[in-house]
């Protein structure tokens, strides 16, 4: 039970700064941009040299930089709502 609580507090207070820093930048966007573009070379790169593991693995890569860019470009909008 104790494990458990104490879990839970961690947790919680991992998320918390998260939670109130999210205020998004246009440096930050930019960044987000750059690595997309970087990992869609990367993934050509891996199918030039026709290694399944290291396409598989770069166009993993890929779909977490376009989701982090999404979720980047939904926060500035909430921003900017409020």
């Amino acid at each position: 039970m104790n494990k458990l609580l104490i879990a839970a507090a961690v947790t919680l207070g991992l998320a918390a700064p998260t939670v109130a820093e999210a205020k998004v930048t246009r440096n930050e966007l930019h960044r987000d941009v750059r690595d997309v573009h970087q990992e869609r070379h990367d993934v050509k790169r891996a199918l030039k040299s026709g290694n399944p593991a290291r396409i598989k693995a770069e166009k993993r890569e890929l779909r977490g930089a376009k989701q982090e860019l999404r979720e980047d470009l939904r926060d500035l909008k909430h921003q900017r709502r409020h």
